[in-house]
């Protein structure tokens, strides 16, 4: 009998990439790492809470991994964090933008979902796929949480 090598087939691990649109929020959650009681030592924070990603930056991030694609065909993950990446004035054309770019991409955004009501109509229209609920807080705060896309 011959033993017959077959080489496995490559790995593919999906990319993740995050990125933090901005770093304001509407929220001081006890919890929470920029905006809660462990974040009384910060010196950063109010050097940049009022940055905003900018749309060329946002298309730079987005050509980078459009020009990966052919390279590796792996799903790409993006997510849109922020402080409250609902507070950047321009987060429906960043969602565009990114579902232009990169129609086969899995685009979700991580909220406390309390603005959630404002942008959900402009937000199913550019496709966002997924929004979930930062946690408890959101809840807590009396949020209409809705699963606008799956």
């Amino acid at each position: 009998m011959t033993a017959t090598f077959v080489p496995a087939p490559p790995l593919t691990v999906p990319r993740h990439v995050t990125v933090f649109v901005n770093w304001a929020c509407n929220l001081t959650c006890r919890e929470c790492w920029m905006y809660g009681d462990s974040s009384a030592d910060s010196t950063w924070l109010e050097e940049v809470k009022r940055d905003n990603i900018s749309i060329d930056m946002w298309k730079g991030i987005l050509a980078e991994l459009k020009a990966a694609e052919p390279e590796s065909p792996n799903t790409i993950y993006l997510t849109i964090m922020g402080g409250e990446p609902l507070m950047h004035p321009q987060l429906v054309e960043l969602v565009r933008l990114a579902k232009t770019t990169l129609p086969n991409c899995n685009l979700d955004m991580s909220t406390n979902a309390t603005l959630l009501s404002r942008h959900a109509d402009a937000l199913v229209e550019a496709e966002l796929l997924i929004v979930r609920p930062g946690g408890a807080p959101a809840l807590a705060a009396g949020a209409d949480v809705e699963v606008i896309g799956w």
